[in-house]
Protein backbone atom coordinates (compact mmCIF):
# COMPACT_ATOMS: atom_id res chain seq x y z
CA UNK A 1 0.00 0.00 0.00
CA UNK A 2 1.38 3.82 -1.11
CA UNK A 3 1.53 6.26 1.67
CA UNK A 4 -0.18 9.61 0.31
CA UNK A 5 -3.20 8.97 -1.63
CA UNK A 6 -3.82 5.46 -2.52
CA UNK A 7 -6.49 5.85 -5.35
CA UNK A 8 -3.95 7.96 -7.72
CA UNK A 9 -1.68 6.69 -10.32
CA UNK A 10 1.73 6.73 -10.51
CA UNK A 11 1.43 8.80 -13.55
CA UNK A 12 -0.91 11.10 -12.19
CA UNK A 13 1.48 11.80 -8.86
CA UNK A 14 3.92 12.35 -11.15
CA UNK A 15 2.28 14.91 -12.97
CA UNK A 16 0.89 16.40 -9.84
CA UNK A 17 4.34 17.09 -8.63
CA UNK A 18 5.26 18.29 -11.78
CA UNK A 19 2.40 20.70 -11.48
CA UNK A 20 3.40 21.69 -7.83
CA UNK A 21 7.05 22.68 -8.64
CA UNK A 22 5.97 24.85 -11.48
CA UNK A 23 5.40 28.61 -11.10
CA UNK A 24 2.23 28.23 -10.34
CA UNK A 25 3.10 29.65 -6.73
CA UNK A 26 3.59 33.47 -6.02
CA UNK A 27 7.13 33.70 -4.05
CA UNK A 28 6.52 30.15 -3.19
CA UNK A 29 3.16 30.32 -1.26
CA UNK A 30 0.18 29.02 -1.75
CA UNK A 31 -1.60 32.14 -1.78
CA UNK A 32 -0.75 35.68 -2.53
CA UNK A 33 0.39 37.73 0.79
CA UNK A 34 -2.96 40.54 -0.52
CA UNK A 35 -5.10 37.83 -0.25
CA UNK A 36 -4.40 37.23 3.52
CA UNK A 37 -4.36 40.91 4.18
CA UNK A 38 -7.85 41.20 2.74
CA UNK A 39 -9.02 38.04 5.31
CA UNK A 40 -7.27 39.82 8.08
CA UNK A 41 -8.89 43.12 7.52
CA UNK A 42 -12.08 41.32 7.29
CA UNK A 43 -11.21 39.86 10.53
CA UNK A 44 -10.75 42.81 12.20
CA UNK A 45 -13.72 43.97 11.04
CA UNK A 46 -15.87 41.18 12.32
CA UNK A 47 -14.21 41.52 15.67
CA UNK A 48 -14.76 45.06 15.75
CA UNK A 49 -18.89 44.79 14.85
CA UNK A 50 -18.94 41.73 17.83
CA UNK A 51 -17.40 44.13 19.90
CA UNK A 52 -19.51 47.08 19.41
CA UNK A 53 -22.76 44.74 19.89
CA UNK A 54 -21.78 43.12 22.82
CA UNK A 55 -21.15 46.56 23.87
CA UNK A 56 -24.89 47.89 23.28
CA UNK A 57 -25.94 44.65 24.86
CA UNK A 58 -24.37 45.63 27.97
CA UNK A 59 -26.13 49.07 28.32
CA UNK A 60 -28.75 49.52 29.79
CA UNK A 61 -31.54 51.87 29.12
CA UNK A 62 -33.35 53.95 32.31
CA UNK A 63 -37.23 54.78 31.49
CA UNK A 64 -38.61 57.89 31.44
CA UNK A 65 -41.87 59.38 33.10
CA UNK A 66 -43.65 62.01 30.40
CA UNK A 67 -46.72 64.32 31.64
CA UNK A 68 -49.80 61.34 31.68
CA UNK A 69 -47.37 57.97 32.05
CA UNK A 70 -43.97 56.77 31.71
CA UNK A 71 -41.76 54.67 29.04
CA UNK A 72 -39.62 51.33 29.67
CA UNK A 73 -37.07 49.72 28.09
CA UNK A 74 -37.99 45.94 28.30
CA UNK A 75 -35.10 44.21 27.31
CA UNK A 76 -36.33 40.94 27.03
CA UNK A 77 -38.96 41.51 24.84
CA UNK A 78 -36.67 44.11 22.85
CA UNK A 79 -39.73 46.77 23.27
CA UNK A 80 -40.37 50.37 24.24
CA UNK A 81 -43.08 50.04 26.29
CA UNK A 82 -45.11 52.94 27.24
CA UNK A 83 -47.62 53.16 29.82
CA UNK A 84 -50.42 55.31 30.44
CA UNK A 85 -51.76 56.64 33.76
CA UNK A 86 -55.30 56.68 31.75
CA UNK A 87 -56.69 55.96 28.33
CA UNK A 88 -56.03 59.12 26.07
CA UNK A 89 -59.73 60.71 25.02
CA UNK A 90 -60.97 60.75 21.38
CA UNK A 91 -58.73 63.32 19.80
CA UNK A 92 -56.01 61.90 21.52
CA UNK A 93 -54.96 58.39 20.92
CA UNK A 94 -55.59 58.89 16.95
CA UNK A 95 -51.72 58.94 16.65
CA UNK A 96 -51.08 55.76 18.04
CA UNK A 97 -54.11 54.07 16.17
CA UNK A 98 -52.82 55.42 12.95
CA UNK A 99 -49.48 53.98 13.82
CA UNK A 100 -51.15 50.52 14.41
CA UNK A 101 -49.70 50.64 17.83
CA UNK A 102 -52.29 48.65 20.26
CA UNK A 103 -52.85 50.39 23.37
CA UNK A 104 -53.16 49.18 26.92
CA UNK A 105 -53.77 50.90 30.15
CA UNK A 106 -52.19 49.43 33.10
CA UNK A 107 -52.72 50.98 36.54
CA UNK A 108 -49.84 52.71 37.92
Amino acid sequence: MRPGCPSLSAERIEYMKAEMASQWHIQDKPCPSWALSSHNAEIRQIKGRIAELTGRQETTYAGWEFDGGTAEANREDNRLQIFFEEKPGHGKGSSTTTLSIPLTVYPA
